[in-house]
């Protein structure tokens, strides 16, 4: 068997072996990447390759463990009858199959049977292979088995029932919470894609490419053109001889350089958010009909930058939105869509800006409906008022439950409002005093509950 590595391939091997048996980066790129060829010649026939013969045969073995027969997928999708989407290669099917809970739906995407099928279509399905059963995560779509016999290519994966997210963005019904939570779950996705001594950078983050489970949880799916990098402390960026991705998503300095880092995929997911604020795709969205098309994340910088973001908004979520929800979450949309990528946020703290811009419209939606109605006049007669002035509607439905001491701290009162929005009070008076009374000057707790 002849096995070509190049050097930068050697390279990787030998980093990320070193890395998983020592869990340490301490390997400068510099030191590998300045041999001579008789020192790569060297390394490469004399290490490398055995070590790879060594894991190459167990990796394949686990592999196998997923492999799955044409004839098993014609059953599960009763011969391909139930056509649910359509990748660059092929369709995708719906199929069941029996688990250990009973009947469980799959999602069946083929390759192989197209006449676009070619040496890229082999790469994409082989790296889509590799890629989800290497990096497992809860918003990853996950993978289920495969199918390579001859021609006949499949990945079987986790249905997911509420589709593309690009079937929902201009849905009434998909809430601004849920659009929140939905860009929480990608970015949450990316953090881990990005992460790693070997991170992966998706390069076609899209609507599209985020399908939505029953629950409205997202999972980043169609990784099969996505880069395994060797991005490192010192080398953050991969040149690649052509930018790919849709146009609208694609980030403006990847298209003009080729330089891919994981920023790229930031730009991407800024767009994203953008779609879900304005109730449109953003290959598909055109300012008037007589101006030309124009990116949609263009548009909506220049609308940041002119205080007229609400202009954008969908209608159909905009009478939900809390203000201060919409500012946090616009301020990390335009941060994410920044020309110069080193001033783009890490997934993480998208994650976490995005974190806030929930907790702020939950404090509202939620947490604002549990407090009494009356609740600012209580306070305004409570002991200390200032005290409560800062705290959000969460917290403050906290300390009303626990109580809050009104006259002077002579009184407390603990108010709970139900789901139903059912009120419940219990004061407690803390010091009575009686003339003509032998309790005179005596401490007693009376409950009253109303």
């Amino acid at each position: 068997m002849f096995v070509h590595l190049t050097k930068q391939t050697t390279f990787l091997v030998r980093v990320r072996l070193f890395n998983k048996r020592t869990n340490t980066n301490e390997l400068p790129a510099e030191r590998f990447t300045n041999c001579s060829p008789n020192v790569w010649f060297v390394w490469t026939y004399f290490y490398i390759l055995p070590i790879c013969l060594l894991y190459l045969p167990s990796i394949e073995t686990h592999k196998d463990s997923l492999r799955i027969s044409f004839e098993d997928i014609r059953l599960a999708t009763q011969n391909f009858k139930t056509k649910i989407g359509r990748g660059r290669h092929g369709n995708v099917y719906q199929g069941e199959v029996l688990g250990v809970n009973g009947p469980t739906r799959i999602a069946v995407k083929q390759y192989g049977e197209n006449d676009d099928y070619d040496e890229d279509g082999e790469k994409e399905f082989l790296t889509e292979l590799e890629i989800l059963f290497e990096y497992k995560h809860e918003n990853i779509i996950g993978l289920i088995g495969y199918c390579n016999e001859d021609n006949k290519k499949f990945l079987v994966y986790e249905h997911a029932p509420n589709g593309g997210l690009d079937c929902h963005v201009d849905n009434d019904n998909l809430t601004w919470t849920k659009r929140l939570k939905i860009g929480i779950d990608v970015a949450i996705g990316l953090d881990f894609l990005h992460g790693g001594d070997s991170p992966v950078i998706h390069r076609g983050i899209k609507s599209y490419s985020i399908l939505l489970n029953g629950d409205w949880k997202a999972k980043i799916t169609d990784v099969g053109f996505s880069l395994i990098a060797s991005i490192n402390d010192e080398i953050d960026f991969v040149v690649h001889k052509a930018a790919y991705g849709t146009p609208g998503y694609v980030d403006p300095q990847y298209r003009k350089s080729s330089f891919l880092t994981r920023e790229s995929d930031i730009y991407s997911l800024g767009v994203v958010l953008c779609e879900m604020m304005c109730g449109r795709t953003a290959y598909s969205y055109v300012i008037s009909m007589d101006e030309p098309r124009n990116d949609l994340a263009d548009l909506v910088k220049r609308h940041y930058e002119e205080g007229k973001v609400d202009e954008l908004v969908f209608k159909g979520i905009k009478d939900q939105i809390v203000p201060k929800s919409m500012v946090a979450f616009l301020k990390i949309a335009y941060e994410c869509l920044y020309d110069e990528r080193e001033k783009r946020p890490k997934a993480s703290e998208v994650v976490l800006q995005l974190k806030k811009a929930l907790e702020f419209q939950e404090d509202i939606e939620i947490w604002e409906a549990k407090l009494p109605k009356d609740y600012k006049e209580i306070i305004h007669m409570s002991k200390t008022p200032e005290i409560y002035s800062n705290l959000s509607n969460k917290d403050l439905c906290e300390k009303f439950s626990k109580g809050i001491l009104l006259q002077n701290g002579k009184t407390c009162l603990s108010v709970k409002v139900n789901g139903d929005g059912e009120r419940s009070e219990t004061v407690s008076a803390t010091l009575f005093s009686y003339e003509n009374n032998k309790l005179h000057n005596k401490r007693i707790s009376i409950p009253n509950s109303r």
